[in-house]
């Protein structure tokens, strides 16, 4: 069952936390050892020569350099020969392009994540860089904050939360930590929860962290924008 189908003694149970302490230190550092650090990573960027080399370099494009030069050989002629490298030009570009936008895409996102995170460990409230957040513990949002990881909410006092940079929902979604939902419920229609890089407008809550960094919502979409370049363009596909 997901964390959104559950109640919430049963969400501080699976993570062995305490709603009024948070984790302790050990459970920490033991956590932070199985899930890594609570951040977006993104493949090392290339140049866009490298880009433009790398393709012009494939087997498909390679195949269509030869048939060019076979066929402008073989006929004499340069007409088919100057439509085969223009097809080859185009699908480079088309290609180098996709990778470009899917990297700033990436870093868009990262640029959205919150820097800091109010979280309840060992009892005590404190003000921590939110890539040491881990599963389980217990976090304080309020207006203003950009939501640190993914939550199941615990307990909300009047939240709306900015979901449009996850759902595109352009209207503040109110949230209700006393909701049960069931396991196919819309990512839209989860008001008991709140994700990574969405932004609350009103209110505050506390929640525990359900998923961190590339496992969280936003962190699907940031590995989909990954392997964006080892999908073939439309042209390719045609081709």
């Amino acid at each position: 069952m997901k964390s959104y189908s559950k109640k919430t003694e049963e969400v501080l149970k699976d993570f062995d936390t305490n709603k009024e302490k948070g984790l302790s230190l050990k459970q920490v550092d033991q956590a932070r050892q199985k899930y890594g650090e609570n951040k977006l990573l993104a493949e090392k960027g290339e140049s866009v020569l490298h880009m433009i080399i790398g393709e012009l370099t494939g087997f498909l494009n390679i195949l269509l350099i030869l048939a060019a030069i076979v066929s402008m050989v073989a006929s004499g002629h340069f007409t088919d020969g100057i439509f085969i490298f223009a097809i080859v030009i185009l699908n480079t570009a088309l290609s180098v392009f996709q990778e470009k936008r899917a990297s700033n895409a990436v870093g868009a996102l990262k640029s959205m994540s919150a820097p800091h995170a109010k979280v309840l460990r060992n009892g005590e409230l404190e003000n921590i860089d939110s890539t040491e957040l881990v599963p389980g513990d217990i976090v304080l949002i309020e207006a203003g904050d950009y939501i640190p990881s993914d939550l199941r909410l615990l307990e909300t006092m009047n939240l709306k939360v900015d979901e449009s940079a996850l759902t595109g929902e352009s209207v503040p979604v109110e949230k209700d930590a006393t909701v049960v939902l069931t396991d196919n419920t819309p990512i839209g229609d989860r008001i008991n929860m709140g994700y990574m890089s969405t932004i609350v407008t009103y209110g505050r809550a506390f929640g525990v962290v359900t998923e961190t960094g590339m496992e969280t919502e936003i962190g699907n979409i940031a590995t989909l924008l990954n392997n964006v370049d080892d999908e073939m363009t439309p042209l390719q596909k045609k081709i």
